[in-house]
């Protein structure tokens, strides 16, 4: 799915933290660490397009697969 990142964010509650990405199409979506810190060191911004894979669990759950390739800058 092609999309854009609009904000991100990361929320601590005592020793948690929860990391979170707002997307153009997607709206907020709970994310991990590994790919917030991702999206942190490529430096993407708002106006980037960029391309994530989106699975469905078996409960049902949408979660993020990889690494989002960026498309255009």
């Amino acid at each position: 799915m092609e999309t854009q990142v609009i904000e991100k964010s990361m929320k601590t509650i005592g020793r948690s933290t929860s990391y979170y990405v707002v997307f153009y199409n997607l709206g907020k979506m709970k994310v991990s660490g590994i790919f917030y810190l991702f999206l942190k060191l490529r430096s993407i911004q708002p106006d980037d397009r960029v391309e994530i894979v989106i699975k469905k669990g078996c409960l049902g759950t949408e979660f993020i697969t990889g690494f989002p390739k960026i498309l255009s800058r």
